[in-house]
């Protein structure tokens, strides 16, 4: 088998699994990232206030979610590609690229918006449970909008809200 050969027929599966991983990946490091952000504020509270315990713990799950996100766009994209009804596909380049198109923006904005999430929530920490209130409310959390544009996308219902 020539290299030739063997791009033309393993290529699309390398894209495809390549970007089925990329969400789940990445937004796990933005999820961990932003816990330990907020981890670290909630640590300074509690060694001051111990009765704040409650509102750091909720502040701090929050950039957690963006994993969970990357995970189901994650097992989205392994059932497009057909690995869990066993028709595994033999995917061509232009399918493993539109799969890698797919999941790279959850990718991205799981990663960027998990640290954005446990920096505003190490704001609302810092702020000695003051502002916790208006701290939950004013949390940017874009990515509930982006597993339901990639539901739609990669179950072939295209791009955008209808």
């Amino acid at each position: 088998m020539t290299i030739g050969e063997f791009l033309t027929q393993y290529a699309g599966a390398f894209f495809g699994f390549l970007e089925e991983d990329g969400p789940a990946g990445l937004a796990c490091v933005g999820s961990a990232k932003g816990t330990g952000i907020a981890g670290e504020a909630g640590a300074g509270l509690l060694a001051e206030d111990p009765s704040q315990f409650s509102k750091c713990m909720i502040l701090q799950v929050i950039p957690g979610t963006q994993g969970l996100y990357g995970l189901v766009i994650g097992f989205l994209a392994l059932m497009k590609m057909g690995l869990f009804d066993g028709t595994v596909a033999e995917l061509s380049i232009a399918n493993g690229l539109l799969i890698l198109a797919a999941c790279l923006p959850m990718a991205i904005g799981g990663l960027l918006s998990g640290i954005a999430q446990g920096r505003v929530a190490a704001a609302s920490v810092k702020g000695h449970g003051a502002v916790y209130h208006r701290g939950v409310l004013r949390h940017p959390v874009p990515a509930h909008l982006l597993p339901d544009d990639h539901v739609r996308l990669l179950s072939g219902g295209g791009y955008g809200r209808n």
